[in-house]
């Protein structure tokens, strides 16, 4: 079992979530497989959270994004 955040995204008039390629291949996740997901609404505080934060990197994101 595997727990993770994950960003919902629409896809077409739907909702959905996309699991990181490690999750995948780790939990030997296939296109039609059938997996159970529980869902818990985080609260996230935009007040402060970026205050010492280095500058946005877009590269070094999708680099660790990739990585994950």
């Amino acid at each position: 079992m595997a727990t993770l955040s994950v960003q919902v995204r629409r896809v077409g008039n739907s909702l959905g979530v996309l699991f990181p390629k490690q999750v995948v291949e780790d939990m030997k996740i296939q296109e039609r497989d059938v997996v159970k997901v529980e869902i818990q609404k985080e609260k996230v505080s935009g007040f402060g959270m970026a205050r010492g934060a280095p500058p946005y990197d877009r590269k070094k994101i999708r680099d660790d994004i990739r990585e994950w």
